[in-house]
């Protein structure tokens, strides 16, 4: 279970790296079929526009993350889809439009900011018929009648009736220019007419002498899909760097220990006071000093059996330090001849606690080399 939690928070985490620094740049493939994006030479794409502003002279752009903050007030924003903006561009694209931005729009994308702008209740109504434009002949299917509650700052194009089909309004320092015939500039339609004529006469009429002509690719979905700007820009970025640091901190609990738990170091239990003074009460009690050197000794050759994977029964001890440690070989047995003979007699209790000692310590040596 906490293989498969691990397995899938590092799936998470590369899910999320993707996301944060996706390219939406479209491919070759979907460049034709993609819709009001400057990237697409399809006939619904808007490269034809784009190029045709740069081949004029006209400072071009695209904007391809949210940094809104940082256009200047002779910029131009081109927004010439008809996807409705979300609630988190809307207030981005009001604050440039405040700031002294100018933008260029089409009625079905900005919705409620029509009135939040001080253009006034606005019903973009579809129509047909012809609509003047400077004496020009627009090559239009439809188009989007403009009627505000308010007054336009200026027109560019209207129907004959009067009704506004391009115009303008004043926003704060800036102006938003709503765009009826929208349709006008996808590549299907800009060669015809002089369809193309009127968004360059339009262009230049908002140019200054230095204006950028900027065509948000972010909306029409073709942004660099950097998650981390889009994060850093949300009212909410703070939460959401909260519930990562919560969910990592879950991830890091639940998945295992990438080494088992060790346990504290423990008290060498031949140096605690206990057992120093159960062993001087043994010896103590022992009628015969040489019964507890003898235990002591064969504790000592089944532990050296153990650590040469013997179990035969047959003396280990020496044989074993002469492996671990050769330079103490002889001292071993040296200890070991000693202790045989103090068993085999009637030792003073002093002598079986030295000889004891001895091979303990020559073990000890061993082990910590």
């Amino acid at each position: 279970m906490r293989g498969a939690v691990a397995i899938a928070g590092v799936g998470l985490a590369a899910v999320w790296l993707w996301l944060w620094s996706a390219d939406r740049t479209p491919s070759r493939e979907e460049t034709w079929s993609a819709v009001d994006t400057s990237f697409s030479s399809g006939p619904r794409g808007l490269r034809g526009v784009y190029l045709l502003f740069g081949e004029l002279g006209l400072a071009t752009a695209r904007l391809r993350r949210p940094a809104y903050e940082q256009l200047g007030a002779p910029d131009v924003l081109w927004l010439l889809s008809d996807r409705p903006l979300g609630p988190l561009q809307r207030d981005w694209v009001e604050a440039f439009v405040r700031r002294g931005g100018t933008l260029v729009a089409s009625p079905l994308a900005l919705g409620e900011l029509l009135e939040r702008l001080g253009v006034g209740a606005v019903e973009p109504e579809r129509r047909e018929g012809k609509v003047i434009a400077r004496g020009l002949t627009l090559d239009l299917e439809r188009h989007w009648a403009i009627e505000g509650s308010l007054a336009p700052e200026r027109v560019w194009a209207r129907e004959e009736g009067g009704a506004p089909v391009v115009a303008s309004w004043r926003s704060g320092q800036g102006r938003v220019v709503v765009c009826g015939i929208a349709d006008a500039a996808r590549n299907g339609r800009i060669g015809k007419g002089e369809n193309g004529l009127f968004f360059a006469h339009l262009a230049f009429d908002l140019a200054g002498p230095k204006t950028r002509q900027l065509f948000d690719e972010l909306h029409a979905g073709y942004g660099d899909g950097s998650l981390a700007t889009l994060v850093a820009g949300a009212p909410w970025a703070l939460a959401l760097a909260q519930l990562a640091l919560a969910l990592g901190a879950l991830l890091w609990a639940i998945a295992p220990r990438r080494r088992p738990i060790e346990p504290g170091g423990r008290e060498r239990r031949r140096a605690t006071r206990d057992h120093v003074e159960a062993v001087a009460a043994l010896w103590a009690r022992a009628g015969d000093a040489a019964l507890p050197l003898e235990r002591i000794l064969a504790a000592a050759e089944e532990r050296a059996r153990a650590r040469l994977g013997e179990n035969d029964g047959q003396p280990a001890f020496a044989r074993w330090i002469a492996q671990a440690r050769p330079e103490l070989a002889s001292r071993a047995q040296a200890a070991l001849e000693r202790c045989a003979v103090l068993v085999a007699g009637s030792p003073a209790p002093d002598l079986a606690r030295l000889a004891a000692a001895e091979v303990i310590r020559i073990e000890g040596e061993a082990l910590t080399w």
